[in-house]
């Protein structure tokens, strides 16, 4: 039973085939292209599964769930991913670590 799925969008890009996805992550290949992800916006709102997204997700048509919709940008703010994610509302846990840039001199991982 899944717990979540996810569609992925990218721009299109010739040399993205030149990388083997199962060996290296969508971010360490823009990397290496000079277009690594330097910011991103996240929405996540409550909805309610379709009778599809509850066979999909294992749940009955009316259950509650999460969507999550996210664009990447890179440094000079072209859109290099958008991803649509929807988790069971049974099974989804969110933790989110804010810091004051002004006063963390390094990344706060816990």
């Amino acid at each position: 039973m899944e717990c979540s799925i996810s569609l992925g969008f990218l721009p299109v890009r010739p040399e993205l085939p030149d990388f083997d996805m199962e060996k290296e992550s969508l971010y360490a290949v823009f990397q290496k292209l000079h277009h690594p992800p330097a910011w991103a916006k996240q929405d996540m709102e409550a909805v309610v599964a379709d009778r599809e997204l509850g066979e999909l997700l294992g749940v009955p048509k009316g259950s509650p769930c999460l969507l999550s919709e996210r664009t990447t940008y890179d440094e000079e703010g072209v859109p290099i991913e958008h991803n649509v994610t929807y988790f069971r509302g049974d099974r989804c846990r969110f933790t989110v670590n804010l810091t004051n840039p002004s006063l963390v001199k390094s990344s706060v991982t816990t």
